[in-house]
């Protein structure tokens, strides 16, 4: 169950670092399907998924999993589809909170990451420790902490649980995915 915990811990940290780029730094419109499989993995509802975000996630996401791996037997072979998988879900949820005007203040971010600290740890060690397991920063920290607030926004705002509202969008959303 805890190993179940840190997975979902680590997908949702480096889901937050994109979710926080992507709304800074918004993709460039999506291209013909022809020409999105050099710079895209994949385009949900014409919102293009950068190849490099990608590549990004899937690295750090690797850097968790092989630390991790090496204390328990574990199989990568899936790792890139669930990161996509992961990024899409978090372009949902981004398109529907901006399309709202649902977003996280600075603020909030702010008191969540420093509510995170254990209080046994210097902010230096904590990042530290962070970079060490995740190969993370503050930044990408500070992202999967907004996309953990837009989150629970979402599901104040929608009355529904994040897994059933996301099984809903896909039904409805238009994903291609060119990896």
């Amino acid at each position: 169950m805890k190993k179940i915990i840190v997975i979902v811990i680590v997908i949702a940290f480096l889901s937050i670092v994109l979710l926080l780029k992507n709304l800074y730094q918004p993709d460039q419109p999506a291209q013909p399907a022809q020409s999105n499989t050099k710079n895209y993995v994949a385009v949900v509802n014409d919102e293009g998924i950068l190849r490099k975000d990608f590549e990004k996630k899937l690295a750090q996401t690797k850097h968790f999993f092989i630390s991790w791996a090496k204390q328990n037997s574990a199989n990568l072979s899936s790792l890139p589809n669930d990161v996509l998988e992961q990024m899409i879900d978090m372009k949902l949820i981004s398109q529907f909170c901006k399309a709202r005007q649902i977003s996280a203040s600075s603020q909030e971010i702010e008191t969540r990451y420093r509510s995170s600290i254990p209080k046994d740890q210097s902010e230096k060690e904590f990042l530290d420790k962070l970079n060490e397991m995740y190969g993370s920063n503050k930044d990408d920290y500070l992202a999967i902490l907004s996309e953990d607030i837009l989150k629970e926004k979402l599901q104040t705002y929608t009355k529904k649980g994040v897994v059933d509202w996301l099984k809903e969008q896909r039904k409805i959303s238009i994903i291609k995915k060119f990896i």
